[in-house]
């Protein structure tokens, strides 16, 4: 198994959900509504369950892709991950670059840039107030179809009024 093993499951192409996605060079072609601050969607609580909850902000967050020495890669380090070079101020490594990444098991990699992504980021609130933050395939529009594993753990506001 790769350094990567562990931060990797979002990376691939098919998510825990079923949700398909499709890359072509890394662009994703699933083609999604944008949402809008208010309007009514439903995630994944820090619980595990789903509820429908509000947007309540919108941002983009870059994030980097690197391969790893060991053949496996990630799509989503954040800036401060490079921890041979600032890029946090000067910005993002050259395509190809070699450059050592901090993990999530606290140990450094080496890897080779590929690219930064520029994601749309979406706040959410749930009814206990509680606030997460996702991007658009982790959130589900209350007029798309369901994967049955959602559905399955989709607490309706009925249950919780």
């Amino acid at each position: 198994m790769g350094c990567t093993s562990a931060k990797q499951v979002s990376a691939v192409p098919n998510d825990e959900e079923g949700r398909g996605k499709a890359y072509s060079n890394g662009d994703l072609l699933t083609a999604l509504r944008e949402l809008t601050v208010g309007q009514k969607v439903i995630c994944k609580h820090k619980n595990g369950r789903y509820y429908q909850c509000d947007v309540v902000q919108l941002y983009k967050e870059t994030f980097y892709e690197v391969n790893f020495d060991d053949g496996s890669f990630s799509d989503n380090l954040f800036p401060e991950d490079i921890v041979n070079r600032d890029c946090v101020q000067q910005g993002p490594p050259a395509q190809g670059e070699v450059v050592q990444v901090r993990w999530t098991d606290g140990l450094v990699y080496g890897a080779k840039f590929v690219a930064a992504h520029v994601i749309q980021m979406y706040q959410v609130e749930f009814e206990d107030g509680s606030q997460l933050t996702f991007k658009r395939d982790e959130v589900y529009t209350l007029d798309e179809d369901l994967p049955k594993r959602v559905k399955s753990r989709l607490v309706s506001p009925s249950m919780y009024e």
